[in-house]
């Protein structure tokens, strides 16, 4: 685990193609768990913060690692995400049309 954090350079982008994956995963889960409303708001009035939150993700970047789901690895892709600037409203388009989707199909 050690090596994941050391090994990870804080500089690159996160790949699109993960960005697209992480984004999508992060908007599925929330949409399952039925925490859309919540979310969205919760995004929309921490959307000037985000790279705040970054910042103070990679400073306890280690020490979270250690209870998030993904490892340490993940959880530094989604506080590189953090302080992406389009990320915060991306996530929020997702949920909303996964939110659709979800009703389109409960018709």
């Amino acid at each position: 685990m050690i090596r994941e954090i050391t090994a990870f350079d804080w500089d690159l982008a996160v790949p699109a193609k993960d960005r697209d994956a992480i984004l999508d995963n992060l908007a599925s889960r929330i949409v399952a768990l039925g925490l859309q409303v919540p979310a969205i708001w919760m995004l929309e009035m921490h959307r000037p913060l985000m790279p705040l939150c970054g910042q103070v993700a990679i400073a306890l970047g280690p020490a979270l690692g250690t209870f998030f789901a993904g490892g340490a690895a993940d959880m530094q892709k989604y506080t590189k995400l953090m302080r992406e600037p389009g990320a915060t409203e991306d996530l929020i388009r997702r949920i909303e049309h996964k939110t659709e989707e979800q009703q389109l199909a409960a018709r």
